[in-house]
């Protein structure tokens, strides 16, 4: 895989060619993931410059099309609070808050686009009173 493929080849056509069967050892299929990675690991110790310019090559990349965040680090916020609120997160959260937490996490709701008779009915019962 190529430096220049990787910077400006268009994502579905990259998709769509790793996502071709290839005719591949029975073995590699049940490898266990703990040994792939010991594998990984063990090559990059026996190839320290390889896997130095590998290094590289992926920061370059990263800079240039804009990824490396995980999904998780995209849905958490820099307020501490999740991506999306769900009921179970509502329920276990929201009545462990003081009023004023409390009411900092309904103003970031309603900006999110929450209705007053959804925080009415789905918030406002698990908050202290």
């Amino acid at each position: 895989m190529g430096l220049l493929w990787r910077l400006f080849a268009p994502k579905p056509l990259k998709k769509a060619r790793r996502t071709v069967r290839r005719a591949t050892h029975p073995v590699s299929l049940i490898t266990p993931k703990p040994v792939k990675k010991l594998r990984h690991a063990v090559s990059t110790v026996a190839h320290p410059i390889e896997a130095a310019e590998f290094a590289v090559e992926n920061q370059i990349v990263r800079a240039v099309r804009g990824g490396g965040r995980s999904k998780k680090a995209q849905a958490k916020r820099s307020d501490g609070l999740p991506a999306r609120f769900t009921q179970e997160w509502i329920e276990r959260t929201m009545p462990r808050l003081d009023r004023q937490q409390a009411a900092h996490v309904m103003s970031v709701m309603r900006a999110r686009g929450w209705s007053d008779d959804e925080l009415r009915s789905r918030v406002l019962p698990h908050t202290r009173h």
